[in-house]
């Protein structure tokens, strides 16, 4: 199962991790979390653990991809019942990702049937493309393609705010897109449990067709 945030910081978030965690095994639910960039302090990591609280979630290992990589500390986020993974630059987050092989990791996870939880750049990374994170200014030097880890087959933009800038532009790049598009404002996501899609808040998929908060589009897997 995969949640894919705008952000988690807006009182309509939880909608969304309450359909999540309604859904994830009973039991006591651990959660793994992947920084998209160091966070020496934890600060981003204890907002997280603090929210999670709210489902009687323990947010309890932390890892990073970056210098401080550790494949221990990855195996034990992955043993976690969810994974997190945050927002940040997506260019940077995506660069890392693949040195770390994470795409590969994250499909033997869910196929055992653990869910991920991203957010902002978290969600974008999960799918086919990151271009337009990339046309937004996210930059990263050392990133080689906007390909994203290709895990759902559809494109996520974050924090869109539905004004005709926006949605013209985001319109004139699925003309040319072969995927789908799906923009989510602050406060909204998807649901995905490899079946069908389930969109909480306002979510528009790109082709001039903005959706309710309860349809089910049911793109194919």
């Amino acid at each position: 199962m995969i949640a894919q945030h705008s952000d988690q910081g807006t009182a309509d978030s939880g909608g969304l991790d309450d359909h999540l965690f309604a859904r994830v095994r009973s039991g006591p639910v651990r959660v793994g979390y992947i920084a998209s960039c160091p966070d020496p302090t934890r600060e981003y990591f204890n907002e997280r653990r603090d929210y999670y609280r709210r489902w009687n979630a323990d947010l309890v290992h932390y890892i990073e991809l970056e210098d401080g990589f550790d494949k221990k500390a990855l195996k034990k986020v992955l043993e976690c019942e969810i994974v997190h993974l945050s927002g940040g630059n997506t260019a940077r987050f995506m660069h890392w990702a693949v040195r770390r092989d994470l795409g590969h990791h994250l499909s033997r996870f869910l196929h055992t049937g653990g869910a991920i939880v991203g957010v902002s750049a978290g969600s974008m990374i999960l799918t086919p493309s990151i271009r337009l994170a990339i046309q937004d200014g996210e930059m990263f030097p050392d990133l080689e393609s906007d390909t994203g880890l290709g895990i759902v087959p559809w494109e996520f933009y974050p924090h869109a705010d539905h004004s005709s800038t926006c949605m013209t532009r985001l319109q004139s790049y699925a003309h040319l897109c072969p995927n789908p598009v799906y923009a989510c404002e602050d406060g909204a996501g998807l649901l995905y449990d490899c079946e069908t899609l389930k969109m909480f808040g306002r979510v528009t998929l790109v082709d001039g067709s903005e959706t309710d908060p309860n349809r089910f589009p049911g793109p194919d897997p």
